[in-house]
C-alpha cells in the first residue's frame, strides 16, 4: 500500500474517532443540563409548595387572631356594660384591640359593642 493512502486512512480513521468522542461529550453536557434543568424544576416546585404552605398557615393564624380578638371585644363589651363603666387603660386595650382587628382585616361585626363600651362612663383606675 502507498504511504499516502495509509496516510489518508489515519487521517480519515482519526476524523472519526474525533467526531464520536466529541459526540460522546456533546452528548453527556446535554444529559448533564438536562439533569439540572429537572433538579432547578424540582427546587422550584418545592419552593412554590413551601411558599403556599406558608401562605395558607399565615392565613390560619390571621383568621385566628381575628376570631380571638372579635371574641375579646364581644366580652369585653358584655362585661363593661354589666359594670356600668370602664378605665381610660381599658378603653386604650380595646381600641388598640379594634385597630388591630380591622388592620387584619376584621370586618364591622364588633362596631356595635366597640361604640358601645366606648360610650360607656370613665371610671378611675382604682375603682376600677
Amino acid at each position: 500500500m502507498p504511504p499516502e493512502f495509509l496516510l489518508q486512512m489515519c487521517l480519515s480513521s482519526l476524523s472519526i474517532i474525533l467526531t464520536a468522542i466529541i459526540g460522546i461529550i456533546v452528548k453527556r453536557m446535554n444529559d448533564k443540563s438536562e439533569e439540572r434543568r429537572a433538579d432547578e424544576k424540582s427546587r422550584e416546585e418545592e419552593t412554590r409548595e413551601a411558599e403556599r404552605a406558608r401562605r395558607e398557615e399565615y392565613s390560619a393564624l390571621k383568621d385566628g387572631i381575628i376570631a380571638i380578638l372579635r371574641d375579646r371585644i364581644i366580652q369585653a363589651d358584655v362585661h363593661f356594660s354589666d359594670r356600668g363603666h370602664a378605665t381610660i387603660s381599658q378603653k386604650d386595650n380595646i381600641q388598640m384591640m379594634y385597630d388591630a382587628y380591622h388592620r387584619l382585616g376584621g370586618n364591622g361585626i364588633v362596631t356595635k359593642s366597640y361604640r358601645h363600651i366606648m360610650e360607656l362612663p370613665v371610671a378611675h383606675e382604682e375603682h376600677a
